[in-house]
């Protein structure tokens, strides 16, 4: 049977960690742990055992191994930023960087290789900047990282950018480039990279779009860009979470405010294609888990504080198999 963890917010009733397993006749909802509180995103780290969440509210990485469904509380960290949010890896599982909406910046930490505990000195960036929207785009907000290549890149919501650090030891964090300057007002948010090709597709926040782009070590060239939204919408929605299934031929982004999840066809180049809009089943569907092996998507859906399960079809269209499993302040999914 499948089991899930589903972090939460606070501020929407969450009691923090919550275990989600189906069992005959549905689905059952656990006890929360509550020392993980507001894990909006997080990363399992096979080398060491450890899962590493974000406490966005509180400013701390939690560290936590987990042993037949209980949870231990290893360390809880400073980030050295406010509101962390995004978390990355890299291949050797040697650095963990982490993304801070609230400061609009970027630690770097390494990892001891005994245990996976952070080791001084940290490495810090904080961006500088604005973007034309006043209200979300004050000052930078850093909202996601990730490795590739030798390089630890970064969106940044408030100045409309992508920025690329080249992880080289001492110089890391040092001075980014700007691998990619987005539209403005168009707030990068998310970035999923292709396995097999150098290509990365953005999910842009307030524009809500994704745009296709070629990875060139480390500038990022558009190819192309499109609608998450179905022609015609002229509601207010934002672009939230991006996802690739492992065979690379299809695409899932979600909108929040449509309530929906997109969903593309990839040809063969890499080109996304619209192929269907479902409903997310719940507001603001913030976070997707793709449970490929069970051919099922679930997606996390923050301000209607449930999780909604849909059958992947043979074509990759989506269908929902169960009603929306309610969890208040639901913004995060992950396995076991």
């Amino acid at each position: 049977m499948t089991r899930l963890h589903v972090g939460t917010y606070a501020r929407l009733h969450g009691r923090g960690l919550y275990p989600l397993e189906e069992q005959a006749g549905g689905w059952a909802v656990g006890e929360p742990y509550a020392e993980a509180a507001n894990a909006s995103f997080g990363l399992f780290s096979a080398r060491y055992g450890l899962h590493y969440l974000v406490d966005e509210a509180d400013h701390h990485i939690g560290i936590l191994r987990c042993r037949e469904g209980e949870w231990e509380m290893v360390a809880r960290i400073e980030t050295n930023g406010a509101e962390p949010c995004h978390l990355a890896l890299d291949g050797e599982e040697s650095r963990l960087a982490i993304a801070h909406y609230g400061s609009g910046s970027v630690t770097l930490l390494q990892l001891d290789p005994t245990n996976g505990l952070p080791v001084a000195p940290e490495r810090v960036h904080r961006n500088g900047g604005r973007g034309p929207d006043a209200e979300r785009q004050e000052g930078p907000h850093a909202h996601w990282v990730g490795f590739r290549d030798g390089w630890l890149y970064q969106t940044d919501l408030g100045t409309d950018q992508v920025l690329a650090f080249h992880v080289d030891g001492e110089r890391a964090l040092a001075e980014p480039e700007i691998a990619y300057a987005a539209p403005a007002g168009s707030a990068p948010r998310f970035i999923a990279f292709h396995p097999a090709r150098p290509i990365a597709y953005l999910v842009s926040e307030l524009a809500s779009t994704l745009t296709m782009l070629d990875i060139g070590h480390p500038q990022l060239r558009e190819r192309g860009s499109l609608s998450t939204l179905p022609p015609g919408f002229s509601g207010r929605s934002l672009g939230g979470h991006v996802a690739i299934n492992a065979t690379c031929n299809r695409l899932y982004v979600t909108n929040r405010g449509h309530d929906s999840v997109a969903v593309f066809a990839l040809a063969e180049d890499g080109s996304p294609s619209l192929l269907q809009h479902v409903s997310s089943e719940g507001a603001s569907p913030r976070f997707m888990l793709l449970a490929e092996e069970e051919r099922r998507l679930f997606v996390a859906n923050e301000e209607g504080g449930s999780v909604a399960v849909f059958d992947i079809g043979d074509d990759g269209r989506l269908t929902a198999s169960a009603l929306p499993i309610a969890i208040p302040g639901a913004v995060f999914l992950f396995r076991d």
